[in-house]
């Protein structure tokens, strides 16, 4: 037993990953070795650092790239494609989708349930059903319930929104008087007191250029000014900067198409200010976009000629943007997961791979570099499936395979190198598997 922690102790030293704590052990020997300078010294003396060991080699990639971790099947929503998903801080709420295959999983097509899912506990739980099932729509969370709204029900778009209380597993529908007109993927974000709907498909106008902000204390609804407002657009890039929406870019349909500009709405002044352009940054939708507490992140996409190959960062202090390097980065896609670490934006999956993607890679802002992500037990190609960041892993989960054209109801956890598992598992090669 003790060779082997010695090698790992060497590896972790060697690295100076803060993987191994300084304390002392009881050999099968009887004798106490330290994980400590002498342990490092004896593992060097003993052992061949390059045993060919695929645990210790598995362990040792897993800190270096980070490690994707299979999520529990039991107890999961039934398959489905277009789910949405939100984050707690303690669990993950998966609702909504569709499954065009299947209507005894969701009901005329859409889902109109969900699951609770706890990554400390690899468990699900159940949602209860929603009034109606959607797909295309949006979720937030606003600390005690989720708020969907809006969406697509086969050909007819939605008008309205429910609410679900967690602790009570409830839902109430939200009121009609003041909601803005039914639509599908649009703008939504939550900004500490008020939920904002802005943009999408289904207007009169076909491209939605309004928007309306709900106040769940209130239960009322105000809306958006509409000047200085964007043109109107769907599947456009936006993030929430803590005191800013940021809307950049969309599909305005024909005979406009996609759209290379965007505008910053102050919902306390309710003012809207336009983005500046960056020469040369091509027109898209359906991008990666993320908000990294100082930049808004925006990568591929669906451009005029295929999938967008390139990123750019946008900075709200000094209203500049700058262009991502493309070395490292994942091959060309639109409508990826993506989340903030902290540290690096992850990208995964997506379409125009051929078809689904299965890959994919991480950005550093702070080092301007890319990663690729590890392949070993990631989930297989999808599209359209949940994704959301859990505080140490990305969850993706359900979606469907556009080959085969199965629903899928499985998934896993990226933990990204410097986090711990928050799963109840060990990774193959760390010492206690030993």
């Amino acid at each position: 037993m003790w060779p082997r922690v010695l090698m790992l102790t060497l590896l972790s030293r060697l690295r100076g990953d803060p993987v191994m704590p300084q304390k002392r052990i009881r050999s099968e020997k009887g004798f106490h070795l330290s994980y400590g300078f002498a342990g490092v010294l004896l593992g060097a003396l003993l052992l061949n650092p390059f045993t060919g060991d695929s645990r210790v080699d598995h362990w040792r990639n897993s800190v270096d790239v980070g490690q994707w971790f299979a999520v529990s099947m039991d107890g999961a929503p039934s398959p489905r494609s277009g789910a949405q998903a939100v984050w707690t801080d303690a669990q993950v709420l998966v609702w909504g989708g569709a499954n065009f295959s299947n209507r005894v999983a969701c009901q005329d097509v859409l889902c109109a349930d969900g699951g609770v899912y706890d990554p400390s506990s690899d468990s699900w739980g159940p949602i209860s059903s929603a009034p109606i099932g959607r797909a295309s729509h949006s979720e937030v969370w606003t600390g005690a319930n989720m708020i969907v709204f809006g969406g697509q029900r086969t050909i007819a778009y939605l008008v309205g929104g429910d609410a679900y209380a967690l602790e009570t597993d409830s839902w109430r529908t939200l009121p009609e008087d003041g909601a803005p007109h039914s639509r599908a993927r649009h703008v939504a974000a939550w900004t500490g007191s008020e939920m904002l709907i802005w943009g999408g498909v289904g207007c009169p106008t076909d491209a939605c250029s309004d928007g309306a902000a709900y106040n769940p204390e209130t239960d009322n609804w105000r809306p958006i000014t509409q000047v200085g407002a964007p043109s109107g657009r769907l599947d456009a890039a936006s993030v929430w900067t803590g005191s800013q929406l940021l809307v950049w870019g969309g599909d305005a349909r024909a005979p406009i198409g996609l759209l290379a500009d965007g505008a910053a709405y102050d919902p306390v002044a309710d003012t809207w200010q336009p983005l500046p352009r960056l020469d040369g940054f091509e027109a898209r939708s359906l991008a990666a976009t993320v908000w990294t507490g100082s930049e808004m992140i925006v990568w591929g996409g669906n451009c005029r000629g295929g999938p967008c190959i390139d990123g750019a960062a946008y900075s709200p202090s000094d209203r500049t943007w700058r262009r991502l390097p493309a070395q490292g980065a994942p091959t060309p896609r639109f409508a990826p997961a993506a989340v903030w670490t902290g540290s690096e934006v992850l990208i995964w999956g997506g379409d125009g791979c051929g078809s689904a993607c299965g890959d994919g890679g991480a950005y550093n802002p702070m080092a301007n570099t890319w990663r690729q992500l590890p392949i070993d037990g990631a989930p297989g190609p999808r599209s359209g499936p949940a994704s959301t960041w859990t505080g140490n892993a990305m969850l993706i989960w359900g979606g469907s395979d556009p080959i085969s054209g199965e629903y899928l109801g499985d998934g896993a956890l990226f933990v990204p190198p410097g986090f711990a598992s928050p799963l109840p598992v060990t990774p193959p090669g760390s010492p206690s598997t030993k």
